[in-house]
C-alpha cells in the first residue's frame, strides 16, 4: 500500500508538506501543490481518511437513511442529497433500511461519530419507535435533519416535510367532483394520507365503506396484486386513491392487463409525481410532493449545522402540495 511518506520522497518534501499540500494548505505555493497531487495520482495513493478524521474532527462523510431506496420517490431525494452533498465536499453513505431494526444499526453506528451528520427520511413501520435514541444521536453527537418524519411539538431536530393530509385530500376532492362516490383508499393504515381521504367522505356525506379501504398497499408489487382482487370483484369501486405512484402503477397494469380500462371503467389517482408518472401510459393523475426541492433544503440545513451556522436555531419547513391532472382520472360516465 502507497504510503503519504512514499508520495513525499518521490516529490522530494517532507511527509509534512506532501500532506499540506494535498489539502490545499495555503502554506504550499501551488507549483508544488500540483506536483505533491500529480505524484499522488500516478501512485495511486488513497489517504487514510480514518487518521484525516482523529486530527481534523471530520470525516466528510453524510449519512442518508431512507426507506425504500427502489422507490423512485426516494431514490430521487438520494440523488438530489449526493449532488449537493458533493458540491460541497461531503460524500454519502446510503443507508437503507426495511425494518426498525436496520435503522437501529445506523443510528449505533453514527453514534460512533462515523459521520459528520445524518438525515433521516420518513419512518419505517407504525410506530416511530427509535424516535428517542434519534433525539439522543442529535443532541449528544452529531446534527441530524429529518425529510417527512412526524415529530412532537417543540423538537429541536430540523425537519423538511410535505403536507400529506392535504395531498390525499386534493387528490379525494378531485375524484368527488368528478361524480365518484365509490372511492376506495389503497395505502397505509393510520396515516396521514388516510385521515385526509376519511375527512373528504366526511365533508361529501359520502358513506365510508371498510371494503373499500385496502390496508397496507404501499408498493408497486402490493398495487398489482390489489388490481387482479378488484377485478374479479362484483361490486368495484369506481376510483381509487393510491398511498403512492408506485402503487398507482401497479394497480393501472394490473387492472389493464385484467379488460378493465382505465380511467374508462376505473379511475386512479396517486401521490408523490415520480418522474415515471408523467410518461406512463397513460400518465398518471397525481399530486406533486416537492422531494426534489425538499432534499435540497434538508441537506442544506444539514450543512449549515455541520459547519455551526444556526447551530442554536431550529427550523421546521413545510413545502405546499398540488394537483396533477394527467390521463387517468375522469368524469363518472
Amino acid at each position: 500500500m502507497i504510503r503519504l511518506k512514499d508520495v513525499a520522497e518521490k516529490a522530494n518534501v517532507s511527509p509534512a508538506t506532501a500532506s499540506l499540500a494535498l489539502n490545499d494548505n495555503e502554506l504550499v505555493n501551488d507549483k508544488t501543490k500540483e506536483r505533491v497531487k500529480q505524484i499522488a495520482k500516478e501512485m495511486n495513493y488513497i489517504p487514510d481518511a480514518r487518521a484525516k478524521a482523529l486530527k481534523t474532527k471530520e470525516t466528510k462523510i453524510i449519512g442518508l437513511v431512507i426507506p425504500e431506496i427502489d422507490n423512485p420517490f426516494f431514490s430521487e431525494i438520494a440523488k438530489e442529497v449526493k449532488t449537493v452533498a458533493k458540491k460541497n465536499g461531503y460524500n454519502i453513505i446510503y443507508c437503507g433500511v426495511e425494518s426498525k431494526e436496520d435503522e437501529l444499526d445506523y443510528i449505533t453506528l453514527f453514534r460512533g461519530m462515523q459521520v459528520d451528520g445524518a438525515i433521516f427520511a420518513s419512518s419505517v413501520g407504525d410506530s416511530d419507535s427509535n424516535l428517542d435514541l434519534i433525539k439522543e444521536l442529535a443532541d449528544n453527537f452529531i446534527p441530524v435533519v429529518f425529510i417527512d418524519r412526524l415529530l412532537d411539538a417543540g423538537s429541536k431536530i430540523d425537519s423538511v416535510n410535505s403536507d400529506l393530509e392535504k395531498a390525499a385530500s386534493i387528490a379525494a376532492e378531485h375524484l368527488v367532483n368528478l361524480g365518484h362516490k365509490k372511492i376506495a383508499f389503497a395505502g397505509k393504515e393510520k396515516e396521514f394520507r388516510m385521515t385526509g381521504y376519511i375527512e373528504v367522505l366526511k365533508k361529501y356525506n359520502i358513506n365510508y365503506d371498510n371494503k373499500y379501504l385496502f390496508k397496507n398497499i404501499l408498493s408497486f408489487e402490493d398495487g398489482y396484486k390489489l388490481g387482479k382482487k378488484i377485478a374479479s370483484q362484483k361490486d368495484r369501486p369506481t376510483a381509487i386513491l393510491s398511498h403512492n405512484d408506485e402503487v398507482a402503477i401497479g394497480l393501472i397494469q394490473s387492472l389493464v392487463s385484467s379488460g378493465i380500462s382505465v380511467p374508462g371503467e376505473l379511475s386512479i389517482c396517486g401521490i408523490d409525481n415520480i418522474r415515471l408518472s408523467h410518461f406512463y401510459n397513460p400518465a398518471l393523475t397525481t399530486v406533486d410532493i416537492p422531494n426534489i426541492k425538499m432534499a435540497r433544503k434538508a441537506i442544506q440545513l444539514l450543512l449549515k449545522k455541520i459547519k455551526n451556522e444556526n447551530k442554536s436555531k431550529t427550523e421546521h419547513i413545510q413545502f405546499d402540495v398540488s394537483l396533477i391532472e394527467r390521463e387517468t382520472t375522469q368524469k363518472l360516465l
